[in-house]
């Protein structure tokens, strides 16, 4: 190919990897079919992303007529990460969006456990997992999720990572010890998790020095959510399971400026403890509001926004701002 009117392919490596990271998913894709140099971009791109929802176009929802794609799609991903770690590369960032079959009949488990030892290994910086099941596609109503074996060197010392979103999934078995600590973890996401209250401390315990962001959507386990030691978190989003309720949730975060709240049970309690600084405050209804009313102007004098989402049993509203002085 004649580079002589073509400057991109000229530019150094980071700047085509800055470009990439702009392009929609199918288009990266395609950069490695350019030219031999967009190749070699390609397959140094620190970045990896693989959905297989928009692999080869298939049907998700059938598994007997997709176990061929799917096979195809995991030797894809596996051969992706092998070619990175061997380069001894760092990940910034893997997205991995997979649906696993209920009954494994093909290892596809074991084979993600291997590839998530590897992405540690290359210390990936932003890690994001979605585990659906053919089950839970087809059923509105349905507590399956699948295992996700998270390597205990994502929460070591050694580690980088800075974002962590779970989706779709269940986690148990976490080994921690007492020194475990993972000062980088800055965000905390977590959807359709099955996750103890016990594993879900030890996670948090272990980044309390960093985390500034802990996200929670229809999570089951979780049974009371107790938040402290958090210095620096700032942004806290519950959102209650249709199958479960939260019994407690209780927050002391002294930097918390953002705390969103759709729990359905009026017998949940709410403690928000040492919130001065919040800002943005966002609760179902007015069960909740009744147990924090009366110390939210004293509690919260930086209050700026206020979201009640049902209010038909409101019976009364008042906020005393001038004891908070």
């Amino acid at each position: 190919m004649d580079f002589a009117g073509d400057r991109i392919s000229q530019l150094p490596e980071p700047i085509k990897h800055h470009i990439m990271s702009f392009l929609p998913y199918r288009d990266e894709l395609r950069t490695g079919i350019l030219s031999k140099t967009w190749q070699n971009a390609r397959a140094s791109y620190p970045i990896l992303i693989f959905l297989e929802s928009r692999f080869e176009g298939g049907d998700l929802t059938r598994p007997t007529k997709t176990t061929e794609r799917k096979l195809r799609f995991m030797d894809m991903v596996e051969n992706s990460i092998l070619k990175l770690y061997k380069r001894g590369m760092t990940l910034q960032r893997f997205v991995l969006q997979l649906v696993l079959p209920e009954h494994d009949d093909h290892n596809l488990g074991l084979r993600v456990d291997n590839w998530l030892e590897l992405v540690s290994e290359a210390k990936v910086k932003e890690l994001s997992l979605d585990f659906k099941s053919y089950y839970a596609l087809n059923e509105m109503n349905n507590r399956y999720r699948p295992h996700c074996n998270l390597p205990q060197i994502i929460f070591g010392s050694k580690s980088l990572l800075t974002y962590l979103m779970l989706r779709n999934c269940t986690i148990e078995h976490l080994v921690f010890h007492a020194s475990t600590r993972c000062d980088s973890l800055r965000e905390l996401l977590l959807g359709k998790v099955n996750i103890s209250d016990d594993i879900l401390q030890k996670i948090l315990l272990c980044c309390s020095s960093s985390l500034i962001r802990l996200e929670l959507w229809y999570c089951l386990g979780v049974k009371n959510l107790r938040l402290s030691g958090l210095n620096k978190l700032k942004k806290v989003t519950v959102v209650e399971s249709h199958h479960e309720r939260l019994e407690s949730i209780e927050i002391e975060a002294p930097s918390l400026c953002y705390f969103h709240c759709d729990v359905s049970s009026r017998r949940t309690r709410i403690s928000l403890v040492a919130c001065a600084n919040l800002e943005e405050l966002s609760i179902p209804n007015s069960f909740v509001w009744e147990q924090i009313s009366e110390y939210v102007g004293s509690k919260f004098p930086l209050l700026k926004r206020l979201s009640i989402d049902d209010c038909s049993r409101l019976r009364r509203f008042e906020i005393d701002f001038e004891s908070s002085s």
